[in-house]
């Protein structure tokens, strides 16, 4: 019923966003964070399109299978935090760089259902605007993404991969 495709598209939006956090670190490693980001905004508009078709053709299916794109997405947007530390520049800057994507976090935990509740009536089928709504809010950051200059990565500059899982593991902190 309604109550299992409910709890069942929240799940595959957080698996999306467990399985892709191993890539990510690959992806922002070799293509650079701009790439990595804007893959991120195709997987928003994919889903965004995908879940407003899923409305329309009434599928449960379609709808979790958009809902889990969002979730790669997300996946990847968890790396903004980095991200603004790395383009905020001096090291003063760093811990309000980060309490701003935070605070952004925090108000999009409120926004996001709030657009829903407000856009869920003003198109046919119900809630087909709210996917109208996360395209348009993702044609935005698409825009935003190639005006940021981001750092090369230094795993990237050194030619080196980092350290490894391993070594992270044993560190005593």
């Amino acid at each position: 019923g309604s109550t299992v495709a409910a709890t069942s598209t929240i799940g595959v939006f957080l698996l999306g966003t467990a399985l892709i956090s191993l890539p990510s670190s690959w992806m922002f490693r070799t293509c650079g964070r701009r790439v990595a980001f804007l893959v991120a905004v195709v997987l928003a508009g994919s889903s965004a399109v995908l879940g407003a078709a899923a409305l329309d053709a009434r599928s449960p299916a379609l709808l979790l299978v958009a809902c889990f794109v969002l979730g790669l997405n997300q996946g990847l947007g968890q790396f903004y935090r980095f991200a603004a530390v790395e383009v905020c520049g001096a090291d003063e800057n760093k811990p309000f760089a980060v309490s701003l994507v935070l605070s952004g976090a925090v108000v999009a935990a409120f926004a996001g259902p709030q657009m829903a509740i407000y856009t869920a009536g003003a198109l046919r089928p119900e809630y087909v605007a709210s996917f109208y709504g996360i395209l348009g809010l993702t044609v935005l950051n698409a825009f935003a993404i190639p005006c940021i200059r981001f750092p090369v990565l230094r795993a990237d500059a050194a030619g080196g991969s980092g350290r490894t899982l391993g070594e992270i593991v044993r560190m005593p902190k």
